[in-house]
């Protein structure tokens, strides 16, 4: 993955970041999320902004789709086919926060977590071929 800033249009490659997929923001600005894929397994990673370490965070139990880093330290993943799960920002299991209706659902997916100290999450849930959102509060 590259970082481009937009103070001085300078492109740099951001170590440690190889295979590195869907990049997101920490809402303070200071962390680069990603996830990835490497030996049939999926990781879920974080690097500092101004250069650092990368933090491994956790292995997501299927490849997410769709991640946002909200302003209660959680960081939520949708699924393909399961409900949306969330990781603590400094790593550890998935926890899962919805659970998908089999008989109506196929996946909450492309989860986005409000900027608001209690976030709502909110994530598509296939009905077929209708998709519908449906916020949850935490």
């Amino acid at each position: 993955m590259t970082l481009r800033r937009l103070d001085t249009g300078e492109v740099t490659r951001i170590p440690g970041t190889e295979g590195g997929e869907q990049p997101f923001f920490s809402p303070d600005g200071r962390w680069i999320g990603f996830l990835g894929e490497k030996g049939g397994s999926s990781f879920l990673r974080k690097v500092p902004v101004d250069g650092g370490l990368v933090v491994d965070l956790g292995e997501p139990s299927e490849y997410p789709t769709g991640v946002s880093w909200g302003p209660d330290g959680r960081i939520y993943l949708g699924s393909w086919t399961g409900g949306i799960h969330w990781v603590p920002a400094e790593g550890g299991p998935a926890r899962e926060i919805t659970t998908v209706d089999r008989s109506r659902e196929v996946g909450h997916r492309w989860c986005r977590a409000a900027q608001r100290p209690s976030p709502v999450v909110s994530g598509a849930r296939l009905t077929g071929r209708s998709p519908t959102v449906r916020p949850k509060r935490l």
